[in-house]
């Protein structure tokens, strides 16, 4: 009786597998830097406001937060990763959020926050 092509499928498969997690797991962290590229983007544009060096919010600010809370829309994890760029962001950047300026975005835009923005927020616990 000759096993060689159940051995042979066995085989393939303990090989095949872990490359499909590995695919799916650089798939995950690609999803992650090119969300966090364009939310750096965005964000980029509303960091004056909210280090409180700008006294006025501007209209390409609010822009990018609707351009934010859509992404933030598509899936249920991306709340949570968006926190998280935009907590990098300030460490990078070394610029400190004002929470007063942050809580004025919503009403100066005219529009409803769906993540979380914060340079101290625990973002795994959205």
């Amino acid at each position: 009786m000759d096993v060689r092509p159940f051995s042979l499928a066995y085989g393939t498969l303990l090989v095949l597998v872990p490359v499909l997690l590995l695919c799916s797991t650089l798939v995950k962290a690609q999803s992650t830097m090119d969300l966090c590229s364009t939310v750096y983007e965005e964000f980029s544009l509303c960091l004056a406001f909210v280090a409180n060096l700008d006294p006025f919010i501007r209209q390409d600010c609010c822009d990018a937060i609707t351009r934010i809370n859509s992404l933030a829309r598509r899936e249920r994890s991306a709340p949570r990763r968006i926190c998280q760029c935009i907590k990098d962001i300030s460490y990078w950047t070394g610029v400190r959020y004002n929470f007063l300026r942050i809580s004025e975005i919503p009403y100066s835009c005219s529009l409803h926050l769906s993540f979380p923005i914060s340079d101290s927020m625990d973002c795994s616990k959205i």
